[in-house]
């Protein structure tokens, strides 16, 4: 499953780094807040159990 599978074509979002906010804190995670409130039908949250996967190139000190 992709993020984008989950937003609208049209997304504002804030990005933060961070960790979870379950123990322990040590993995990293990638927060996306929404600037707008998204509709959500409870059933697609069963999407949500599943791991997303995101492929990132290291930023290497830049």
């Amino acid at each position: 499953m992709m993020v984008n599978d989950l937003l609208p074509e049209c997304h504002s979002y804030y990005h933060f780094g961070g960790t979870p906010i379950t123990l322990p804190c040590n993995e990293c995670v990638s927060w996306l807040l929404m600037k707008s409130p998204i509709p959500y039908p409870k059933n697609r949250f069963k999407r949500l159990n599943i791991p997303i996967t995101i492929t990132t190139t290291a930023l290497r000190n830049r």
